[in-house]
C-alpha cells in the first residue's frame, strides 16, 4: 500500500509542551493523520523549550523510542 501525498512514512518521535505559548497543545492533534508511527509524548508544565526545561524528561524519553523500548508517559519519569 503506497502512502497518500503529504504522508510521512518513518517513525516519528514528537515531545511537546503542554504551557507552549505559541503553538498549542491542540496543533497536534490530527498529527497522526500524516504520521503513519507516531509516537507523541506531553510534558505538563513545560512550555515552548522542552529541552531545556524538562532534559532529564526529555532524555529519557527519547532514549527509549531510540533503543526501541516503551516511550514512557511525563509522569512515569522520576
Amino acid at each position: 500500500m503506497q502512502p497518500r501525498p503529504g504522508t510521512v512514512d518513518v517513525p516519528t518521535l514528537m515531545i511537546w509542551g503542554e504551557e507552549d505559548s505559541a503553538l498549542s497543545k491542540e496543533t497536534t492533534y490530527g498529527t497522526d493523520e500524516f504520521v503513519r508511527d507516531l509516537t507523541i509524548r506531553y510534558l505538563p508544565g513545560v512550555s515552548h523549550w522542552v529541552q531545556q526545561e524538562a532534559p532529564e524528561k526529555v532524555n529519557a524519553i527519547i532514549e527509549a523510542w531510540l533503543s526501541g523500548q516503551t516511550v514512557p508517559q511525563a509522569s512515569e519519569i522520576e
